[in-house]
């Protein structure tokens, strides 16, 4: 019988053994044990081994944690409606959900990678972060500062529709919470 790959341990120091038998279920008496050349093994992403236990589906929310700026921006727009909240309360609320637009809204990412116009296509958190790249993260912050770049990093806002849509959303809570504390459109 040939010995198959039916069973992959990485060790410490970076081996990695084959353990079974062709056609059959790895046993304590039929084992066969050898190690096997680097170049035949497929290096995999993090993401093939806890895709179903991620970050986003984790917790007591099952993956709901990343809205809660959507909640705050309907308390938002039923504060305004309401009239019954003070501007504290208004300003309170436009604050949580432009930090939300800012940081934590689900966006794809868009920084500049070569190859590609319309740029990298990972989720990103926020419109100021990138993707899970290091770079990509500092790039995005980057192109605010450089004078050059503001322009791209702009035109980046509205790119597809959920960017659109959190620009939007955060240009209207940025006004929102100016407009709370002018005298005449206070509200209360």
């Amino acid at each position: 019988m040939t010995p198959t790959i039916t069973h992959g341990i990485t060790a410490d120091s970076g081996a990695v053994w084959a353990i079974g038998i062709a056609g059959r279920q790895p046993s304590w008496g039929a084992l066969s044990v050898k190690p096997i050349p680097r170049g035949m093994i497929r290096r995999t992403s993090r993401h093939d081994y806890d895709m179903a236990t991620s970050g986003a589906r984790s917790g007591r929310l099952g993956g709901l944690g990343q809205w809660w700026g959507v909640v705050a921006a309907a308390l938002l727009i039923a504060a305004w409606i309401n009239r019954a909240a003070g501007p504290v309360v208004v300003a309170t609320l436009s604050g949580l959900v432009l930090i939300w637009c800012f940081f934590q809204a689900p966006v794809t990412c868009g920084a500049s990678v070569r190859g590609r116009e319309d740029g990298c296509r990972n989720n990103a958190t926020g419109l100021l972060m990138g993707c899970h790249i290091r770079q990509h993260r500092w790039q995005k912050l980057k192109m605010l500062i450089l004078r050059r770049q503001v322009r791209e990093f702009c035109a980046g806002l509205f790119s597809d529709g959920k960017a659109a849509l959190v620009t939007l959303a955060a240009i209207g809570s940025l006004l929102s919470g100016l407009v709370a504390f002018i005298p005449g459109m206070a509200l209360g």
